[in-house]
C-alpha cells in the first residue's frame, strides 16, 4: 500500500454537493437536511407533498443559518411530478449529487382488514416513488461520472412488522434488491448505491402506529433498549454519501436493529 496517498482533511464532508431528500417534512427527512447542511456543507433540497409546511419551514431555517436550501413540492408517485421536482431542484441549486429516497407511509391496520388499495398505496410510495426519483437523477449522474443513491429501507424488511403492515415490509425489502441492482449496474459510472435499515426511530410516524404496550414489546427485542434519534439515521446517510465511504456500495446498513428475538 502506498504511503504517499494524501489523507482526506475531512472524509465526511459533502461540501457544495446538492442533496435531494424526499419526505423532507418528516422527522428523518428533516434530520437528514439539517445534518447534510450543518455537518456536511451540502446544498439541500427537501421535497414533500404540497400542503405540508414543514419542509418549507426547514428550508427557511437553513437559509437563515446561511446555507443554500430550497423546498420543493410534488407527489413522487406521479412520473410528471417527480420529473418536475428534480428539474426544479437542478434549476435552483444545480445537478443532484446525492439522492436520499426517504418518503414513506405506514399503517396499523391488521393485514386481514387491508384492501388491495392499501397494498398498492404502500408499494407505490416506497417503491414506485423511489424508482421515479432515482430514474430522474441517474442519467445526469452518469454523464458527470459520480453520484450517491441512498434508499431508506427498514429492519422490517428482514423481520416483518408487528402491526401487520405487509405492504411496508414488502416494499422495504424491495428497496434492498433495488439498491443491489443499482450498485451493480451503476458502479462503472462512478455512482454508488446503498440503503439504510433503521430499527425503531423516535418519530411521529412511529407513535401513530404503536401504543406504549406495543412499543414496549418492540424495545424488549432491541439490545440498546432505546429508540433511535432521527439524527443518528442522518449521520449514517452522511457517511454513505461522503468520500469516507468511497468504496462502499450495495450495502444495507442496519441501525439499531431488533437483533434479539
Amino acid at each position: 500500500m502506498s504511503d504517499t496517498t494524501p489523507a482526506l482533511v475531512n472524509p465526511f464532508t459533502v461540501e457544495g454537493q446538492v442533496l435531494l431528500v424526499s419526505g423532507g417534512g418528516g422527522a428523518i427527512g428533516g434530520a437528514i437536511g439539517r445534518v447534510f447542511a450543518r455537518s456536511g456543507g451540502a446544498k439541500v433540497a427537501v421535497a414533500d407533498l404540497a400542503g405540508n409546511p414543514r419542509h418549507h419551514e426547514l428550508a427557511a431555517e437553513l437559509r437563515a443559518e446561511g446555507f443554500e436550501a430550497v423546498a420543493v413540492d410534488g407527489d413522487i408517485t406521479v412520473e410528471a411530478e417527480a420529473n418536475a421536482l428534480v428539474a426544479q431542484v437542478e434549476n435552483e441549486l444545480g445537478p443532484v449529487d446525492i439522492l436520499v429516497n426517504n418518503a414513506g407511509i405506514a399503517s396499523q391496520t391488521p393485514f386481514w382488514e387491508t384492501t388491495f388499495d392499501d397494498w398498492l398505496r404502500g408499494l407505490n410510495v416506497h417503491l414506485n416513488g423511489s424508482y421515479l426519483l432515482t430514474r430522474a437523477v441517474v442519467n445526469g449522474m452518469r454523464e458527470r461520472g459520480r453520484g450517491s443513491l441512498i434508499q431508506m429501507s427498514s429492519i422490517a424488511a428482514q423481520q416483518g412488522t408487528l402491526t401487520g403492515d405487509a405492504a411496508y415490509s414488502t416494499a422495504k425489502a424491495g428497496l434492498v434488491g433495488f439498491t443491489k441492482t443499482l450498485a451493480q449496474t451503476l458502479g462503472p459510472f462512478g455512482i454508488r448505491a446503498n440503503a439504510i435499515a433503521p430499527g425503531v426511530v423516535d418519530t411521529p410516524l412511529l407513535h401513530s402506529v404503536h401504543n406504549e404496550e406495543s412499543l414496549g414489546r418492540i424495545l424488549a427485542r432491541v439490545p440498546m433498549r432505546s429508540l433511535i434519534d432521527p439524527v443518528e439515521i442522518a449521520n449514517v446517510a452522511l457517511f454513505l454519501a461522503s468520500p469516507g465511504s468511497a468504496q462502499v456500495t450495495g450495502l444495507t446498513v442496519d441501525v439499531g436493529g431488533m437483533v434479539m428475538r
